[in-house]
C-alpha cells in the first residue's frame, strides 16, 4: 500500500475530536494569561503616584534587602515562566495525543 493508501485510512472525525479536545485547554490558558494582563493594566497607577514618586516606590524595601522593583520583576518573571510552562505542556499533550491518534488510526 502506497502513501495514498495511508491517507485514505485516516479517520477525519477522530482527528477533529482530538483537535477539539486539545484546543479548549490551550485556549483556557491563553484566556487566563490575557485576563491577568488586563488586571495589571487596570491598576490605578495615578493613585500610586500620589502616594509615592516612582523612584521612591521602586526603592522602597518590602522585605529586608528586597526592594519593590526587585520583587515585582521576580513575580513578573515567575508569572511569565509559569504561563510558558502551561503552554509548553499543552503543546506537548497535543503532540502526544495527535501521535497516539495517528498511530491508532493509521497503524
Amino acid at each position: 500500500m502506497g502513501m495514498i493508501g495511508y491517507f485514505a485510512e485516516i479517520d477525519s472525525e477522530k482527528i477533529n475530536q482530538l483537535l477539539e479536545s486539545t484546543e479548549k485547554p490551550l485556549m483556557d490558558n491563553i484566556h487566563d494569561t490575557l485576563s491577568g494582563l488586563r488586571r495589571l493594566e487596570s491598576l490605578d497607577r495615578s493613585e500610586l503616584r500620589k502616594q509615592f514618586s516612582i523612584k521612591r516606590l521602586n526603592e522602597m524595601e518590602i522585605y529586608p534587602g528586597v526592594t519593590f522593583s526587585e520583587e515585582l520583576e521576580g513575580q513578573l518573571f515567575a508569572s511569565i515562566m509559569l504561563d510558558m510552562e502551561k503552554l509548553i505542556s499543552a503543546y506537548r499533550r497535543m503532540l502526544r495525543q495527535g501521535n497516539h491518534a495517528l498511530t491508532v488510526i493509521v497503524g
